[in-house]
């Protein structure tokens, strides 16, 4: 059953449903629990298309394509993400303290089902923003990541939104943001 599918099932037994206006939705709901979750989730479908509500997709994970697993799996532990020892040289993810995925796949993988080419020229349109504790680990952690092979993109500084901000490219080029509030 999807997640969607227990949120609903549980808003429905526990109390009565209410659409966007806050009107009761009345029949819809009765013996939710005796429904299996195709019965469900066909009557949920009506209601979005009624309009009664939109489900709303939410930020899950962010995925990193990279040439060389291995390699990438320890750049990206040095700032934290921890990925199982065993990981796929294929696919891995760590989860992130907030519970943000951060998912790794390789060139071949991606090319293998999509036509993605490796960029060539020009930066990073993206980047990993990592919080630090200090402005002190802003410098240090940007320093790991320098002497573990990545390439200095903006060394540390004071910005002058309040930071210390520093960013770092990954084997791949990708970008490695660290800040830290300068107060």
């Amino acid at each position: 059953m999807c997640a969607i599918d227990v949120a609903y099932i549980a808003v429905a037994v526990i109390r009565p449903l209410r659409d966007p206006q806050d009107q009761l939705i009345s029949g819809d709901t009765a013996h939710f629990a005796d429904r299996p979750a195709s019965a469900l989730r066909r009557l949920l479908s009506g209601w979005a298309q009624r309009g009664r509500f939109a489900a709303m997709p939410h930020l899950d994970a962010i995925g990193v394509i990279v040439s060389n697993m291995g390699r990438s799996i320890e750049f990206y532990r040095l700032v934290g993400l921890e990925f199982a020892e065993d990981a796929d040289q294929v696919h891995a993810e760590a989860t992130g303290p907030g519970g943000i995925r951060v998912m790794l796949d390789t060139e071949a993988s991606v090319m293998s089902f999509s036509d993605w080419q490796p960029p060539t020229g020009g930066g990073p349109r993206t980047a990993l923003a990592f919080l630090c504790e200090s402005p002190t680990d802003v410098d240090r952690i940007y320093e790991t990541l320098i002497e573990a092979g990545g390439t200095g993109h903006l060394p540390p500084f004071d910005a002058p939104w309040g930071q210390r901000y520093a960013s770092v490219h990954d084997y791949d080029g990708n970008a490695v943001d660290l800040f830290a509030s300068e107060s």
